[in-house]
């Protein structure tokens, strides 16, 4: 099989370790937690990497990823502070408050091939072309669309014993100025809940020692390749009956609701035996946890 058919691949790390996915692409984080994005480009071509967080991109440069280069990247491209998620916590009944937050920890990282053609210098007749086609209507003629780059910085960020690069696109097309106009969403709206509603958001974190190098190379306009994911408070991850179980608070042996007595310690069960979820005192006949309402038995 050709590599040419391969996709690009990226995660959510936290120590360089791959975090678990979940339906719609939902990966849970605890409060304060910093994490990375992984890389990998399994393509023959060099391609860039741009990254968008909470609904918006985190500068109009990307990564440039070499033919078979893995690597991370813990910060952001402008700012030498590493990606964090913080949480907080919101009246889950209010629906302006809904759509307030529907873009909190959000990611959408688009991938670019390089050019094979000239240095990117599109008349705007091709240029309208290209939107045609993705768009399926005309813009006006408003001139040549051209590359504005960054002067390179001193230091190089390293991954894998490569250098990678970043570099930025930002030609003057007025509403069209970015590719990052054009967004998509592969997700549904976050887990409705009840009132204390925590979200949690992408931030900035504590000072990285991460660096990059600018790069003179040219890419395409329109992504050939999206992925997308949605971080998450613990607090909203689902719990399994098995995780929610009755604890016996002297000894922390598992229970059942129709003991009276822990097996272990004989302490009796009927003093205060607590959800081990979130810590509410329950009765041993109950069924589910007046607090966080997840199944006791």
């Amino acid at each position: 099989m050709k590599n040419e058919n391969l996709n690009p691949e990226a995660y959510i790390a936290v120590g360089k370790n791959r975090q678990k996915v979940y339906g719609n692409n939902i990966v849970y984080l605890s409060d304060k937690q910093e994490f990375e994005f992984e890389f990998f480009n399994p393509t023959t071509n060099s391609i860039k990497a741009t990254i968008s967080i909470n609904g918006k991109p985190i500068s109009s440069r990307g990564l440039v990823l070499r033919p078979g280069q893995r690597g991370w990247i813990e910060r952001y491209i402008d700012e030498n502070r590493k990606f964090l998620f913080e949480t907080y916590f919101v009246d889950g009944n209010s629906s302006a408050v809904k759509k307030a937050i529907e873009s909190n920890g959000d990611i959408e990282i688009k991938f670019y091939k390089e050019k094979v053609t000239s240095s990117y210098q599109n008349n705007w007749t091709t240029f309208n072309q290209d939107l045609k086609d993705y768009l399926g209507k005309n813009l006006p003629n408003q001139g040549t669309a051209s590359l504005d780059w960054f002067p390179p910085t001193p230091d190089s960020f390293k991954i894998g014993g490569t250098n990678h690069c970043y570099y930025s696109t930002n030609p003057n097309l007025g509403n069209y100025q970015d590719s990052s106009d054009f967004k998509t969403r592969s997700f549904s709206k976050a887990k409705e809940l009840t009132k204390d509603l925590e979200t949690g958001r992408i931030e900035k974190g504590t000072t990285s020692n991460q660096h990059f190098n600018s790069v003179d190379m040219d890419f395409e306009f329109l992504a050939f390749h999206t992925v997308s994911y949605k971080l998450l408070p613990v607090s909203q991850k689902p719990l399994q009956i098995k995780d929610c179980k009755l604890k016996c608070t002297n000894c922390g042996a598992n229970l059942k609701s129709s003991w009276r007595v822990c097996p272990i310690c004989a302490k009796p069960i009927d003093e205060e035996s607590k959800c081990s979820s979130c810590g509410t005192k329950v009765e041993p006949d109950w069924n589910f946890c007046p607090k966080c309402n997840f199944k006791l038995k």
